[in-house]
């Protein structure tokens, strides 16, 4: 029976006053991963200003988890995009309706592991990583004018990541009433496979060799906590959101 360890941690950051980032799986156990429907994680950052970024990143989590365990079962793509879709209604509508939440909106990254796969749904700016002894590949693109700039060669990924306009994005979720979210999967899993669902609070400070190094010698929850110590440690200008998920075949499963 494939198993999964896990890890999750969330902080405020050095400078910003409230935490505007969600965070959520279901089930609450980690015992479903070869159930048809497998795990979901989800991360969020909101944005639209003080009470707006918080509600619409509790909102869109919330609607996601919901509406994906509620759901008959069918292709989890088609979950993925229902749910996300469903969330995106929800946060457009609260936030044409709610003067205090006009124009809030937020990223969005999904993960589902189901047996020995992964599939993600991702709007905005947080990160997917896959992380193995060797390397860390980025799994999500990122939906931000900067990201454009470093896919047709004008700027490197390290000049994307310190970029100033680096936040501008051109896709997230609730801003719109039509969702443009991206859906892939399934990506094939080795024993061993460590995913890292993260916020921009983190890899604005923290360089994917460091997350990979960090991830593959602490186990998932100590991993968390040390990389968001980490950002912290190097300024900690935004909030700072962590979740890693590492599958754990059964015995004589070659890695």
């Amino acid at each position: 029976m494939i198993t999964i360890r896990y890890g999750r941690h969330t902080d405020v950051g050095k400078v910003r006053r409230e935490n505007q980032d969600s965070v959520g799986m279901t089930p609450d156990t980690l015992t479903g991963v070869e159930d048809p429907k497998g795990v979901l994680f989800v991360v969020a950052d909101g944005m639209g200003g003080h009470r707006a970024g918080r509600r619409a990143s509790e909102l869109a989590v919330s609607t996601i988890l919901e509406t994906y365990e509620s759901a008959p079962q069918t292709a989890i793509p088609d979950l993925l995009l229902s749910a996300m879709t469903e969330a995106n209604t929800r946060v457009f509508e609260e936030g044409s309706r709610v003067p205090a939440y006009n124009a809030m909106g937020t990223t969005c990254s999904v993960l589902v592991v189901q047996d020995s796969c992964a599939w993600i749904g991702h709007i905005g700016d947080s990160k997917i990583f896959l992380v193995t002894p060797a390397d860390i590949r980025q799994l999500t693109t990122d939906h931000s004018r900067v990201w454009e700039l470093y896919v047709r060669g004008v700027i490197t990924k390290e000049q994307a990541r310190v970029h100033p306009e680096r936040n501008l994005l051109t896709r997230a979720l609730g801003t719109r009433p039509e969702l443009e979210a991206d859906i892939s999967g399934p990506l094939a899993l080795l024993a061993g496979s460590r995913l890292v669902m993260c916020t921009d609070g983190l890899t604005n400070h923290v360089e994917e060799e460091d997350i990979r190094r960090v991830v593959e010698t602490s186990p998932p929850q100590e991993a968390a906590e040390a990389l968001v110590a980490l950002a912290n440690e190097r300024g900690g200008t935004d909030n700072i959101t962590v979740q890693i998920i590492e599958l754990v075949f059964p015995t004589g499963i070659p890695a």
